[in-house]
């Protein structure tokens, strides 16, 4: 598992890629709640980024959106670590829905499509 410095020293493309992804992924079920939120916000501090760039991210991401331009943008990151922390976030509500395992898998796929 990274520390929160080595995720602070990441580029801040891929601090903003890695919050889009866990922000896709809760917001893929229509549903946002309590404690999803709390961890989005704690997330985006542990990455450093301020309330203005949470809020920016959050605005970049619609459920329609592909993943493969943010899974690209993890360079540095190892794949397992970000699909562990993105499986944990899923169950912030106790529960993992469909269309978050789903959300799931296909970011493991654009991992493995990129090498």
């Amino acid at each position: 598992m990274m520390t929160t410095e080595q995720i602070r020293v990441l580029p801040k493309t891929e601090r903003f890629a890695y919050y889009e992804l866990l922000a896709h992924l809760l917001i893929i079920d229509f549903q946002v709640t309590e404690q999803e939120q709390r961890l989005l916000t704690e997330v985006g501090s542990i990455l450093g980024l301020s309330d203005q760039e949470q809020q920016h991210a959050l605005k970049q991401v619609n459920i329609d959106d592909e993943i493969q331009p943010r899974v690209q943008r993890l360079q540095t990151t190892d794949k397992a670590v970000i699909l562990a922390a993105l499986h944990n976030a899923s169950m912030a509500d106790g529960r993992m829905q469909a269309r978050e395992q789903g959300l799931i898998d296909k970011i493991h796929e654009a991992f493995e499509a990129k090498g």
